[in-house]
């Protein structure tokens, strides 16, 4: 999506039902990085489901009345990240890892080079914002860093689903499906 002006990644997100964070993550910026009229923004939606934003409105505000004392802002809410289960299992070697992500009926060599442009081919790999495993799947499950569950967990909860729904499995993944 094209950014318009006035559009914000707290408005674009909120719209998408995203996070800013989850947004931003998508598109390799920062929460507070400034957005760039023309600037495109990946939206991970189906093409079916994608609708446009209302335009921002973005008119000159009206003179508003002299305000007497403007009330204190609250403090701010500060969440912790979620913090990784330590591994349970591994050391993995390169070749065990990439057996079983080849262990599916999925593009054998686009998923290993999902899997190294997410985690490294680290089947232990855990994010702070709440992704892990190989494939950095968006919650914690058991077996999160053995790569044969980790693999089974992306075919089945994120490769399959989105290709039932618009036809591109590697959707799931919208930066990396282009290594």
């Amino acid at each position: 999506m094209a950014i318009r002006p006035g559009d914000t990644l707290i408005a674009l997100a909120n719209w998408f039902g995203l996070t800013p964070f989850e947004l931003a993550v998508i598109n390799g910026a920062a929460v507070d990085d400034t957005l760039v009229i023309g600037q495109t923004l990946v939206i991970p939606l189906p093409q079916s489901q994608f609708v446009v934003p209302p335009l921002p409105d973005i008119s000159e505000p009206a003179a508003a009345p002299v305000a007497v004392e403007p009330a204190p802002a609250p403090p701010p809410v500060v969440v912790a990240p979620p913090t990784a289960p330590p591994p349970t299992s591994g050391p993995w070697t390169t070749d065990e890892v990439i057996a079983a992500i080849c262990s599916l009926p999925w593009p054998c060599e686009k998923m290993v080079a999902i899997a190294s442009c997410e985690s490294g081919l680290r089947p232990d790999a855990a994010n702070p914002a709440g992704y892990y495993g190989l494939f950095q799947i968006g919650h914690w499950f058991a077996g999160w860093d053995n790569p044969w569950t980790n693999a089974q967990t992306a075919y089945y909860e994120k490769y399959l689903p989105a290709l039932q729904a618009s036809g591109n499995g590697l959707s799931p993944w919208p930066l990396c499906q282009y290594y």
